[in-house]
């Protein structure tokens, strides 16, 4: 069967729209509903407008439930790492209870150490530690910027539900496979932008380059991604499939905890190359397409990128952001997990799709013929 996955314009309230157009069954009087969302790093401005996130919030007040935001705290350096200095960032940029009708609670706890561990059997791990928010809220909203990734190739609501989710530890564990290496080491100047940003210290300048200490790294991709110089790639120790398949088991671990109980929501609007982490400004990859809503993330997430590469001549305008990265391999590997299908329609509600795009389903590109 196929998943619904409905359409409407980039304006705010298409927000209501979508919302009434869902199964919102689980949000009842009285319930507390997690709105999971990212208020973005302090220097980055890509990130899903307050004024969307209020009118979820609203409609979940209208059904007589208390709504509260979230998000967990961070492996690198930033005003995230901590949840005191990320309700602040919060706030700043806008998403305070004034301006948004919830408050802001940390869902991994203030130093990160609120967390459940789950056993599963699965073929990267066999225990999954979660922020401990999964087992306190009665419902959730997913709500997810879709954008590109340094490490993942694109950012959804799989990424969101996965990263955004995840223990500190489980963060690692993801990470564990991706090194810093130089494209070429003449691009790199010395400038020290990577030292200051490494969160456990493993880069250091000498002879006016940088030098990184492989055996505290964590490969959080930060170096990569914030390199003024664009000097360093990602080395995968494994390969990259393996990361991939490990944001895929944390995100199915996530569903089966949430299932029934959850609706997503995919932002198609600024769809940058990199991350809301990522505290810097860029181009969009593609003009607003507008807004995707679905209660199956696989779907939502297939779709979306669908739509970011339909109309593009073949070409794979996700993979051509961050060259490399298989990006399509989590979302196969979610749906054999039993997360959701990529087998989808588009519901077009209100509002008109961006101009040069379409609705329908477009396999003019092929995404595999992309890794290098």
């Amino acid at each position: 069967m196929k998943s619904k996955v409905f359409f409407v314009g980039p304006d705010v309230g298409g927000v209501s729209t979508l919302f009434d157009a869902l199964d919102t069954s689980f949000i009842k009087p009285k319930s507390t509903i997690c709105v999971k969302l990212h208020w973005g790093e302090k220097g980055n401005k890509y990130f899903v407008s307050p004024s969307f996130v209020a009118r979820i919030v609203e409609k979940i007040r209208e059904k007589g439930a208390r709504a509260f935001l979230t998000d967990t705290t961070t492996l690198y350096h930033g005003q995230r790492r901590n949840g005191v200095d990320s309700i602040i960032l919060a706030h700043e940029h806008g998403f305070s209870y004034e301006t948004v009708g919830a408050p802001v609670v940390i869902g991994d706890g203030i130093l990160g150490m609120d967390t459940v561990d789950y056993r599963v059997n699965l073929k990267h791990f066999k225990s999954v530690r979660l922020a401990s928010v999964l087992s306190n809220a009665d419902g959730f909203v997913v709500v997810s910027h879709f954008k590109g990734h340094v490490g993942l190739g694109v950012g959804g609501a799989l990424k969101n539900i996965s990263m955004g989710f995840a223990s500190r530890s489980q963060k690692q564990a993801m990470h564990a496979d991706v090194e810093p290496r130089f494209v070429s080491p003449d691009r790199c100047t010395g400038c020290g932008v990577c030292v200051r940003n490494c969160p456990t210290g493993s880069i250091k300048i000498e002879g006016g380059k940088a030098k990184f200490d492989y055996s505290s790294c964590i490969g959080c991709g930060e170096c990569i991604a914030l390199c003024p110089e664009s000097a360093l790639r990602i080395l995968w120790e494994t390969d990259a499939e393996a990361f991939q398949e490990k944001v895929a088991e944390t995100a199915s671990v996530v569903y089966n905890v949430i299932r029934g109980r959850v609706i997503f929501f995919n932002f198609l609007l600024s769809v940058m190359p990199f991350c809301d982490c990522m505290p810097k400004d860029g181009e969009p990859i593609v003009p607003d397409i507008g807004i995707l809503a679905s209660s199956d993330p696989v779907a939502l997430d297939w779709a979306s990128a669908e739509l970011v590469n339909s109309g593009s001549a073949g070409t794979d305008r996700i993979s051509a952001a961050n060259p490399g990265i298989p990006w399509w391999i989590h979302i196969e590997y979610a749906e054999k997990l039993g997360v959701g299908t990529r087998d989808y329609e588009i519901i077009e509600l209100e509002g008109k799709i961006g101009r040069g795009y379409r609705l329908q389903r477009d396999r003019a590109w092929s995404p595999r013929t992309e890794i290098s």
